[in-house]
């Protein structure tokens, strides 16, 4: 269930359901040969992936040539970096929230944030930072990304949707310094109606609002 506050942010009661799971022997490696991105998303909703297992997976997705790319959710639990840490060498791209960011690494400045990340193994970093835009870092590149102006609603899925703008970018090899603008304006989008995905609608309209800036 999700409750939307006036000014668009929401909080969220979830139950774990088929969730608390879903583990490493569920991942169908013949289903995703092939694929150009594997991505795991809401990590701290799939508590039997934790530790090894996520790792586990990783670490034979990469084996198949694949990247791979990771987002985590809040986790209600409390375990942060301990359930996540042994993720950390095989994830191409990894792009939390800046509140996640935060309880994982206990550093609370966006640059920090991203180094303690890399220094860990992770390649890229993206920090979603919601209305105050987006931070990119990788051992070559450091960027803060404004964000776009609009009429924000809900901002329920704008996180799923910024990994997507990301991804989307990916698969079209943009530069990451792209994938990022793409990824902040399709996650402006969605905060524009009600509903998680109603606000996407096409590309043509994600690369308009990139014209701002």
């Amino acid at each position: 269930m999700v409750f939307v506050l006036p000014d668009g942010e929401r909080s969220f009661i979830h139950y774990f359901g088929a969730n608390s799971t879903f583990g490493e022997k569920d991942v169908d490696y013949n289903f995703i040969k092939g694929a150009k991105i594997f991505n795991v998303a809401g990590f701290f909703l799939l508590p039997a992936m934790e530790g090894k297992p996520i790792a586990n997976v990783f670490r034979k997705v990469k084996q198949m040539g694949i990247t791979t790319t990771f987002d985590t959710a809040w986790d209600s639990r409390g375990r942060w970096l301990k359930a996540i840490k042994h993720a950390f060498p095989y994830v191409d791209v990894f792009l939390p929230s800046l509140a996640e960011a935060k309880m994982i690494s206990g550093e609370s400045e966006p640059d920090r944030i991203c180094r303690f990340f890399l220094d860990r193994g992770v390649k890229t970093v993206g920090l979603k930072m919601g209305p105050k835009g987006s931070y990119l870092k990788t051992k070559d590149i450091k960027m803060y990304v404004p964000p776009y102006k609009v009429k924000s609603i809900d901002g329920t899925g704008a996180g799923d949707a910024f990994v997507s703008g990301f991804l989307a970018g990916m698969v079209r090899n943009w530069p990451f310094e792209k994938c990022i603008k793409l990824a902040n304006a399709v996650g402006a989008l969605a905060t524009t109606k009600v509903g998680a995905t109603s606000g996407v609608s096409s590309m043509r309209d994600a690369l308009e609002i990139m014209k701002q800036r």
